[in-house]
């Protein structure tokens, strides 16, 4: 509260002070017209409010716009197995941690297995074997007999800067991580 006020007239804090208005809250709902009837500072008061309002305040969306958001990136990434798809509600959700439970031998293992051949991983350290692998991977995505890459969904590239880094003139990498 302290902060807040620092930059207004003294009669201001003397007027809030004799009206016992001590924290945000009492300061955001009182009445200015009221609390400033017998001095000038109404305009000040009401100006500290909404200040305070709109630094502090949340302020409303509409369900559109946010269901809008989730759904700009929500996806599902099926499995490739139409059991597993429909326990699944339609395969692995974004954004959500799917845990395979069962009993020792029933297969947990063999359907992660399966689930994670439909992955592809290269190891890339550096900015021209990562122009290297996105040529490679390039001209299968129009090959219709490629199945993999024919139902390629998303491509991700993870930790792009330590990949740019050194070409960029940063720092040096010594294994995963900028020194």
């Amino acid at each position: 509260m302290q902060k807040i006020l620092r930059d207004c007239s003294v009669s201001l804090r003397e007027t809030l002070r004799s009206h016992q208005i001590k924290t945000v809250a009492s300061l955001l709902t009182c009445d200015s017209a009221k609390i400033t009837s017998q001095t000038d500072d109404k305009k000040e008061l009401q100006s500290i409010q909404h200040t305070v309002l709109n630094q502090f305040s949340c302020f409303p969306l509409s369900g559109r716009s946010l269901l809008d958001d989730v759904m700009s990136s929500f996806f599902i990434l099926p499995t490739g197995c139409t059991h597993w798809d429909e326990l699944l509600d339609g395969g692995l959700y974004s954004g959500e941690v799917t845990e395979i439970v069962g009993s020792a031998g029933s297969g947990k293992t063999q359907d992660i297995s399966n689930i994670l051949s439909r992955i592809k991983c290269f190891q890339i350290f550096d900015l021209y074997s990562l122009i290297e692998c996105l040529n490679d991977v390039t001209p299968p995505l129009y090959n219709e007999d490629d199945v993999f890459y024919n139902n390629l969904q998303f491509l991700v590239v993870d930790s792009v800067a330590s990949v740019l880094t050194p070409v960029l003139g940063g720092q040096q990498i010594s294994g995963m991580h900028l020194e």
